[in-house]
Parts: C-alpha cells; structure tokens; sequence
C-alpha cells in the first residue's frame, strides 16, 4: 500500500508532472484559506499561478477550474482575516494592517458568525487609507524607476473595487461571504483567472460528513495523544472557539463536557458530527470544526478536486499534518482510498513575480505583501497580462535555473514565514 504521507507533493514541476494525466477530464483545484479583507498579492497569486500552471499543462479537452473554500470557521481575530494590508512608506517600506473589526469585539468568535453590517462604518476610513496608501507607493516606486500606471488609473482601479466590495456587503448579510466573493472577483479580473467557485467552509465541513467522521475516528484510534488536538466546539452562546477532549465510547467520537472561557457557558458531552449546525445573527455556524491539522489531513481524502492548493505560510501546517500522518499510519491506520497530492509554490516563485524589475532592496518583498488590489492600481495597462508574462518569465527562468533553485520548497518557505510575518 502506498504510504499515506507520501501525497505531499511540493514543487511546481512536480505539479505539472500530475497534471499531465488529465486529457478530457475537469481539473479542479482546491484553494483553501481564509476570508481575507483586500486579501494580499501573495495569497491570491498563488491560486492564479496553480492555475496558470494547470492550463498550460493539462492536454487540451481538459476543464480548469480553481474551487475556493473558504475557511470561514477560523477565528474572527486571526492576524489577517479582516484586516487589509497597506503599503507603508515612512520611515521604512513595511506592511500596516488596517482593522475593520476591532481585536476586543471579534474576540476569537468564528469568522461566519459575523455580520456585514459590522464593518460598513468603517468603509469610508478604510477606503481613504489605502488610496493614499497606494498613490504614496506609486509615488516611491516611480522615484526608483520601477514602471507604473497613472495617478488617474490608480485611483479608478482602488474606487472600483470598493464599489464592489460595498455592492457585496449589501447583498451577502456575512461578512466572510461578502470579502470571499470579492477575492475571486480580484482573481476574475485582476488576474484573469477562470470563474472561480466559492464554496462556504461550515458547508464544506457539512459535505462527506461522514467521511470527515470516519477518518477523525481512524487518528484516534490509531493516536489516542491526538484526543485533545483535533477538535475544536463552537459556543452557542458567543461563537467563539473551544478546544475540546474527543474520546472513542462504543464506536461514536464523543466530545467532553465543556465550559466556555469568554461567556461561561456550559455544554454536555455530545456526538462528534460536522454537518451539526447553531445559529448566530449572520447565519448558521457548524458546532463542531477541525484543527489546522485535521483540516488539511482531510483536504487530501475528502472530496472531489485533482490537487490540494496551499499558501506558502501553511507549509508548516502541512509539514505537521504530514508528521501526524506518518505517525498514525506507523500505528496501523489504513483508509480505503489514496490521498490527492498537495502543492506548494516557493515564496521564492511567488516573490520573483512580484518583484523581478525591482531593483531598490527597501521595497523586495513589499507588492506581493500588500493588498492585491493595491498592487494591481500600481500597474500600468492590463495586470493580467503583466501576470501572464511574468509568469511566463518565471517558467522560462526555472529552466535556465540550476536544479531545485526555484522547487525546493522547505528552506525557502521557513525562510519566507518569518519574512510574511516581521511586521505584524
């Protein structure tokens, strides 16, 4: 049988490789993350090259489609998920991160039990910030000789996609649905990709419920130390996250007995089900969701997609996913079915994209960091085509480069978290 942890694959060539296989068949990507407000270069781009890449690989016949699950049961005061990053000039080129939902308020209530209505004061603010924002590092980007778009295109492209966002705001009542659509409207035009699907994550988790079901029950058992990592409940009262103890009582996944820390709010045992649902003023919310690392065990048996789509930040999420595989399968756990394989870009791909004719060293690593949205105001004609061709450039340099320069993932992406994360 193969080994269930050898599906990780990381490199790009090692992607194309897979999806050589695919003739006439539809090739669907699976891109999971968060709702991320103006959602950075990095992030989406990363998306967009998995699917450039898959394009330019399958045989023609093939459907690609990329399908983003949104990861809406992650905590509402993660570092990013409502924040937008702006470009910050003075006194050194860096990343800010503007709030729209204050730390205190969102507490670690889950993401998809907040409402729209709760960011729209704070549109106007937000909307001023990163114009500036972005005519200010036009500005500084023109000084150093890199190319960029009108100070008239700037402004349309930063207008338009707030008319967008509010448009969405208006007509989806949660908040994650609403900054989810207005990504894959950001991956649509911006970066021409294909329609992207969104699908909402507490329906995801609902979907093969009794496959997620079954392969938490196989860790358990295969890895008792695991009972206190895999599961996290939802307060019915507050939303927010509990970590929760998981025990095997005649066959069922039983959950402990649990005590809020934010509201006291007590609950009973209860039966493990991820289709189980409770209702917040945005809308129902599941009762139960997965760690980072069930989730992404599960991203490779669950569901119908070609291959798993990752963020160079989580590759360290993927890393000990992988670790917990290979400890439970060295106990004896088996599945019935062969994992899909993941990939990874390099934050080194990501960041020659981004930053190939940017010579001054203050600003490496800044476009792919801020918002896409921002980057794509900076630049002069058609972004997707400015995509395209820097993709092309990146293909074309891999190949010139010596072996694992640009697919050799583990160094590079340890490297490149730390890079992501100095100024938060």
């Amino acid at each position: 049988m193969k080994p269930l942890s050898s599906s990780v694959l990381l490199g790009a060539s090692t992607l194309e490789m897979h999806l050589r296989q695919y003739a006439t068949s539809e090739v669907v990507l699976r891109f999971a993350h968060q709702p991320n407000l103006f959602a950075s270069g990095y992030v989406l781009s990363t998306a967009a090259l998995a699917e450039n890449i898959a394009r330019r690989t399958v045989k023609s016949g093939a459907v690609v489609k990329v399908d983003y699950v949104v990861i809406d049961y992650d905590a509402a005061d993660d570092e990013r998920t409502f924040r937008a990053p702006i470009a910050r000039i003075a006194p050194v080129p860096g990343i800010n991160y503007r709030r729209v939902i204050t730390r205190r308020h969102a507490k670690e209530r889950i993401a998809c039990s907040i409402d729209s209505s709760e960011i729209a004061s704070n549109l106007a603010t937000l909307y001023r910030c990163i114009l500036e924002a972005s005519l200010s590092l036009r500005h500084s980007l023109a000084m150093i000789g890199f190319p960029v778009a009108s100070r008239s295109h700037c402004r349309s492209v930063v207008r338009r996609s707030f008319d967008v966002l509010d448009a969405l705001l208006i007509s989806n009542p949660r908040l994650s649905d609403a900054t989810a659509l207005h990504n894959t409207w950001v991956l649509q035009e911006a970066f021409s990709c294909r329609p992207v699907q969104v699908t909402k994550g507490y329906q995801w988790l609902a979907s093969h419920s009794e496959e997620r079901l079954s392969l938490t029950s196989e860790l358990l058992r295969a890895s008792p130390e695991l009972s206190q990592r895999l599961i996290w409940a939802i307060c019915e009262n507050c939303f927010r996250r509990m970590r929760v103890r998981t025990s095997i009582v005649e066959g069922d996944v039983i959950t402990e007995r649990r005590k809020c820390r934010s509201c006291d709010a007590c609950s009973e045992e209860a039966l493990l089900r991820f289709h189980c649902t409770i209702d917040s003023s945005a809308g129902p919310c599941p009762s139960f969701v997965p760690s980072v690392y069930l989730d992404d065990i599960m991203d490779r048996y669950v569901g119908d997609h070609s291959a798993s789509v990752y963020y160079p930040g989580s590759y360290l999420h993927a890393q000990e996913a992988t670790r917990i595989l290979e400890r439970a399968e060295s106990a004896g756990m088996q599945t019935s079915r062969l994992p899909t394989p993941d990939w990874c870009p390099t934050m080194s791909e990501l960041a020659w994209i981004w930053d190939s004719k940017i010579t001054d060293a203050k600003f490496c690593g800044l476009l792919g960091r801020i918002s896409a949205c921002m980057a794509w105001s900076l630049t002069p004609g058609s972004f997707a085509e400015n995509f395209e061709d820097r993709v092309n450039a990146l293909q074309r340099r891999r190949a010139e480069s010596p072996q694992g320069e640009f697919i050799t993932p583990a160094s590079v992406i340890t490297r490149a978290v730390d890079i992501t994360t100095q100024d938060i």
